[in-house]
């Protein structure tokens, strides 16, 4: 669920369903999973900076993380898109998904801050108020 946290959780309040937290037993303040989101401008802006980067000729093939410096648990997620909606997010505590869900999911982006200058500019709340707008004006919109 974390890969498409937000628009899974935009679904299920549009079903009438309220959100779900696979797992809140992690080692992790407040048991849930932590992420972290990036917004889709700033992944197209890293794409640009690999292309710059890929340009210059210094190296062709290289493995960059992409995202913030910081994650935000499910949780956080959640309350965030309760903040942007105005509905009520409370969350199903559900059991872990399977093995192999890491507690902490974020990516290192110390490497493409130093070769390529590059820095996420958006945050969570950036992230979920831009997912919302465009819910709300896409295909699956519904009235709150």
């Amino acid at each position: 669920m974390a890969l498409n946290l937000i628009p899974t959780v935009l679904q299920r309040l549009a079903d009438r369903r309220r959100p779900a937290v696979f797992g809140v037993d992690y080692p992790t303040p407040g048991g849930a999973c932590v992420r972290g989101f990036v917004r889709v401008e700033d992944l197209a802006s890293a794409h640009v900076a690999g292309l710059e980067y890929s340009d210059r000729g210094e190296r062709l093939f290289d493995v960059f993380d992409v995202g913030p410096a910081v994650g935000h648990s499910v949780r956080e997620a959640i309350d965030a898109i309760g903040k942007a909606t105005g509905l009520d997010v409370t969350p199903d505590d559900e059991p872990r998904r399977g093995k192999g869900d890491p507690a902490i999911l974020i990516g290192d982006v110390g490497r493409i801050e130093r070769v390529f200058g590059w820095k996420a500019r958006h945050g969570l709340t950036s992230i979920v108020d831009s997912a919302w707008r465009a819910w709300q004006t896409g295909p699956r919109r519904f009235a709150v």
